[in-house]
């Protein structure tokens, strides 16, 4: 597929994938998968929840990878004909956050999976902010079972 520097995919279609709402989306475009990567942006505009003070905290940043990660378990179910799950983040490990991006400014996510077993996956993501990197680490995964 490539990655695009144009959102592919983005604004109200990025419901379709995920399970979160307004003001809870942490995803603004999709970019596409190269070498099974997952490219994903944020606009981090200033009415956010987790802006303070003209910037976007920590916290933001790792629901923006959760939520990238769940972009990528809704885009494989939809592709497939089922239903996107609900998912929880099971553990987040050897995250570091070399900076906090300011309002008005755009971070771009890749996410790749190291391990998935079970409907529990182990993601490796990488942040930046205007073409730097602004946080790295890993989060494990896990989809709710389906209902019968």
């Amino acid at each position: 597929m490539g990655v695009s520097e144009k959102a592919l995919i983005c604004g109200k279609e990025i419901e379709k994938y995920i399970p979160q709402r307004a003001p809870m989306i942490m995803i603004s475009g999709f970019h596409g998968i190269e070498e099974e990567m997952f490219h994903t942006s944020l606009e981090i505009l200033e009415e956010n929840v987790f802006c303070e003070n003209g910037v976007f905290c920590e916290a933001g940043i790792i629901e923006h990878i959760a939520q990238s990660c769940a972009f990528r378990n809704g885009y494989i179910a939809i592709s497939s004909g089922q239903k996107v799950q609900l998912g929880y983040i099971g553990a987040v490990t050897a995250m570091k956050i070399y900076s906090l991006p300011k309002c008005g400014s755009t971070i771009k996510t890749r996410i790749s999976i190291e391990q998935e077993f079970m409907g529990i996956s182990l993601v490796k993501a990488v942040v930046e902010c205007g073409g730097s990197p602004i946080a790295e680490g890993k989060v494990k995964v896990a989809l709710i079972e389906k209902e019968n």
